[in-house]
This record gives structure tokens, sequence and C-alpha cells, in this order.
């Protein structure tokens, strides 16, 4: 999908969710009810999928988790949730990689720099530029694992990572056949 194909999914998913307030309202006074449940987790595993890790999913999850509130303020915390992810995106944040990212992606750039000055100097050792070059691999590819908001679970290096990142999507299987 698209941003904006997320965006108005996201816009739809609150009407609906405003629409099932109007229509059943009294049906919701109590706890989050069958009736409510899917939608709320619908719109919650949209939040874990586009924004993990985020504010707008922890509102969103403590909303529903949390046994003192009835089942509208639940839909509406989800909703609003859902209002400032949208907004988010529609002011160009989403956009933004954090900060720890971008600082890996400057190390791997800055490390390929010095690849170029080490290949370019006089003679030198042929494993400088090779273990430079290796290190910048592995701090971008380090960087793409942080940006969508996967966990190391194993050993930490350029195998793991490639074999992450292609098990998410983010690289093909010719990209990443020269980490295996």
């Amino acid at each position: 999908m698209t941003q904006e194909e997320l965006v108005q999914w996201a816009k739809n998913e609150q009407d609906r969710l405003a629409q099932l307030v109007r229509d059943r309202q009294e049906d919701l006074g109590g706890t989050l009810a069958s009736i409510a449940y899917a939608p709320v987790s619908a719109a919650i595993e949209f939040l874990r999928i586009q924004a993990p890790g985020s504010t707008f999913l922890s509102v969103a999850e403590g909303a529903v988790r949390a046994t003192k509130f009835d089942a509208l303020t639940a839909i509406d915390q989800v909703r609003g949730s859902l209002d400032r992810w949208v907004a988010f995106v529609e002011d160009g944040l989403a956009q933004v990689r954090p900060f720890p990212v971008e600082a890996r992606i400057a190390a791997a750039t800055d490390l390929m720099e010095q690849v170029q000055q080490l290949l370019d100097d006089d003679p030198r050792h042929i494993a400088a530029p090779v273990v430079l070059a290796g290190a910048a691999l592995e701090e971008f590819l380090r960087s793409r694992i942080e940006a969508r908001g996967l966990t190391v679970t194993m050993k930490p290096g350029i195998n793991t990572y490639a074999g992450m990142l292609r098990a998410d999507g983010d690289l093909t299987a010719q990209e990443a056949m020269p980490f295996s």
C-alpha cells in the first residue's frame, strides 16, 4: 500500500469506529464488548505495523488493556491514536528517520569515504579498505533493521541483518545472496 492508501485506511477506520459508537452506544457502556473488539483490534494491529514502538500504538494498546476504561473510552482513545498518526504522516514527519538510524547511515557513509581514501592513497595493506567496507555495510544494514523496527534476536552481524531484512521483504533474494 502507498502512504496515501494507508492514511485513507486509517481515516476510514476512524469513521467506522465513530459510527460504531453512534450505532451501538447503549451496548458499549461496559467492558470492551465483542462488537467493538474486532474493529479496535484491527486499528491496533494497523498501528503495530505502521508505527511500531510509537506513542500512537502504546496509547491505543493501553486503552484496551486498562480495565478502568469502558468500551466507549477505549474506542475513543484508539480513534485518537489513529487521528494523531494521520496528522503525523500528513505533516510529513513519518518521512524523517529516527536519530539513531540517521547516525548509522552517516557512519556508514563516512566509513566508505575512508575506504575510498585508502584505495586512492599509496599502496596500503589491502585488508584495511576491505575491513572498513565491511564495517560500513554492517552499519548500513543495521540502520535498515532499526528503521523497520525489527528486533535482533540472534548474534548481530552482516549475515543476521541481511537474513532479517530478506525475511521482512526489504532485500530481494538477489540482493541478499552475497551475504549468505
